[in-house]
């Protein structure tokens, strides 16, 4: 997760304006330096949602994520430890191909 996808998917500018890393940490995602933060399942789910809205179709279990969209010959496939963790590579992929 990065900064410019996180604000992106919580439609906060501001959120990029800060120096400051995202930090995960009990299944809560600390961002602006600390001073906010948000639950990682909620987090997952907000991206799912972004990713439906730019047109993408994200389905998920734990530790893969599948990417459809109308114009793909195949689906894009993703992997890491939490489902989460695959949800936000998978949005990072839209975010950096639209």
């Amino acid at each position: 997760m990065n900064k410019e996808l996180l604000a992106e998917v919580l439609k906060d500018n501001e959120i990029t304006h800060w120096d400051y890393e995202i930090k995960i940490e009990n299944n809560l995602v600390y961002y602006c330096g600390g001073h906010k933060s948000i639950n990682i399942y909620e987090l997952a789910h907000k991206c799912k949602e972004w990713a439906y809205k730019n047109g993408y179709e994200l389905m998920s279990s734990i530790a893969y994520c599948c990417i459809d969209h109308k114009s793909f010959a195949e689906s894009v496939f993703f992997t890491e430890d939490t489902e989460p963790e695959t949800i936000f590579k998978a949005c990072q992929w839209i975010l950096d191909n639209k």
